[in-house]
């Protein structure tokens, strides 16, 4: 009597439960823990949403948030994963009652490569390890600076080694093969090596001078001189030479008794190598020759501002140190032409003194003085 009745008390409360929680009276009885052929009802949320859950024998359940039944006492063994999140795992047991399984997923941490160059401001560029050219989405470390002092890179995952090409105006380029950590930040630091440019003038025959507009006198030939960067910024003035891509030299080069020549090279800086050797060939100067006969021969010839010149008969080359002394006394540039001022003398003759004009074109001046006796 006593059991019909404990019966007929658990049959009461569990239809009150069923109007109570709206579900049926089987599922209320599921409910209450009694039965093995019940359906268990499981909601699945992640925060953030859109995780995909899968179950190690069922496979993909679905993307949360969302809600499935599956029959009582069932095991699951559950992984949450979302890209660019960990991955979560979770298992459950003999689950017999509504259950509610809630994962927060923490951001998977990713892989990053920042180079820095001394001095900053090169230009970068990556390749895979066999010469291919890759190419990194760039982040900035400061909000709103795009300067590549704060830009890092963001490397896939399968990437551990690369080249980094590091560039700038006035610097050799730098390549290095770098390894990379993953899922940490890879910071780099390169020093960057000034450019100089080497340069080699040889003249035929040597021992020429070598000016330069802006430098000044560099030296005779054979000339090796390194150009550094600083004289580089005193031959770029106006320009910025860290973003100039010529440098530009006006050379002359000069030799006692040969025509000088002047020449305009161009280094390109965005060479690493900028030795250049200038080859050049002065041609002889078309002397200035003054012939003086007299008659008797054996006089002595002078000149006003030279001094004495020789003897009768007399062939004098004029040499470009004498014609800057007759050209400085005349106070002029000399035009085509130039002034000698004679005085031939010998003894027992009278001094003859006779001005010849001596023609710049470079041709023979031929003077003839006959010599009274006294």
């Amino acid at each position: 009597m006593r059991s019909h009745k404990l019966s007929s008390l658990v049959a009461t409360i569990f239809f009150f439960c069923s109007l109570l929680f709206n579900v049926s009276y089987t599922h209320a009885f599921c409910m209450a823990g009694f039965g093995t052929d019940c359906d268990v009802e499981i909601s699945f949320k992640s925060v953030p949403d859109g995780a995909t859950v899968r179950d190690e024998s069922q496979g993909k359940l679905g993307t949360t948030p969302f809600v499935r039944t599956f029959k009582s006492e069932i095991n699951l063994n559950l992984t949450y994963s979302k890209e660019g999140y960990e991955e979560k795992k979770k298992s459950f047991y003999n689950v017999t009652s509504p259950l509610l399984v809630m994962l927060e997923l923490q951001k998977s941490p990713l892989t990053y490569i920042f180079v820095k160059t001394n001095p900053p401001g090169a230009t970068i560029e990556f390749q895979t390890i066999d010469g291919s050219k890759l190419t990194l989405p760039q982040f900035s470390r400061i909000e709103g600076r795009q300067e590549s002092s704060h830009l890092m890179y963001k490397v896939e995952d399968n990437i551990n080694r690369l080249v980094v090409i590091m560039s700038k105006n006035g610097y050799k380029t730098r390549r290095e093969t770098v390894s990379i950590d993953a899922k940490k930040d890879n910071l780099f630091t390169f020093p960057l090596e000034k450019v100089s440019a080497e340069l080699n003038i040889i003249s035929n025959p040597p021992g020429a001078e070598v000016y330069e507009k802006t430098l000044g006198f560099l030296g005779q030939t054979p000339l090796t001189k390194e150009v550094s960067w600083d004289e580089m910024r005193r031959l770029s003035i106006g320009k910025d030479i860290d973003t100039a891509s010529v440098l530009t030299m006006h050379f002359t080069i000069s030799k006692t008794d040969y025509k000088s020549e002047e020449l305009v090279e161009r280094f390109p800086l965005d060479r690493e190598n900028l030795a250049r050797t200038i080859n050049v060939t002065l041609a002889d100067e078309v002397p200035l020759k003054l012939m003086v006969n007299s008659n008797p021969t054996n006089a002595d010839v002078y000149e006003k501002s030279l001094g004495f010149l020789g003897k009768t008969p007399l062939s004098r080359i004029i040499s470009a140190n004498d014609l800057a002394r007759l050209t400085h006394r005349e106070n002029n540039d000399a035009g085509g032409s130039i002034s000698c001022y004679l005085l031939i003398t010998k003894g027992g003759y009278t001094p003859v003194e006779h001005k010849k004009v001596l023609s710049l074109k470079g041709y023979n001046d031929s003077v003839q003085i006959n010599l009274d006796q006294k």
